[in-house]
């Protein structure tokens, strides 16, 4: 029969060989921007930092130096802030690379005239319908009259 402590230890054992992997994961979030993917094995990690905790009540371990579980949950903090920063990196990033898209009136358009419209936006056009169809194909936004 297993002991209570032996078990704990295979149990912390189990939990160092997955928190280099974890330490991985860490970084490419941190240089790379890469989302975290859990394989099996780290989401059984996962499980056993919860089961070290309920040991820790077992055996009536008050002293934190002795736990696993503050470090534990440090790492998983540690994790979830340089993951909220990785995203907050990405979107202000996409958000700054963004160009604003062009707004037109019909009227405007047309003020311009056809030739300038053709030169200006590169398009072939044989009238200002065929035009405005050619340039909401490309993105830009014609309000009408």
């Amino acid at each position: 029969m297993t002991s209570l402590y032996s078990a704990r230890h295979q149990k912390a054992l189990d939990l160092a060989e997955f928190h280099h992997r974890y330490a991985i994961a860490e970084e490419n979030i941190r240089h790379h921007g890469k989302q975290i993917y859990l394989s099996p094995e780290e989401k059984q990690a996962i499980a056993h930092r919860k089961e070290l905790a309920e040991f820790d009540l077992m055996l009536s371990k008050t002293d934190r130096a002795f736990s696993i579980v503050p470090i534990v949950n440090k790492d998983l903090q540690d994790i979830q802030e340089s993951l909220q920063e990785s995203l907050q990196e990405i979107t202000s990033i996409t958000s700054a690379h963004r160009e604003p898209i062009p707004h037109f009136s019909e009227s405007d358009l047309r003020s311009i005239g056809l030739p300038a419209i053709r030169q200006q936006f590169n398009i072939t056009a044989r009238s200002y319908a065929n035009a405005f169809v050619k340039l909401r194909e490309k993105g830009i936004i014609i309000h009408a009259p």
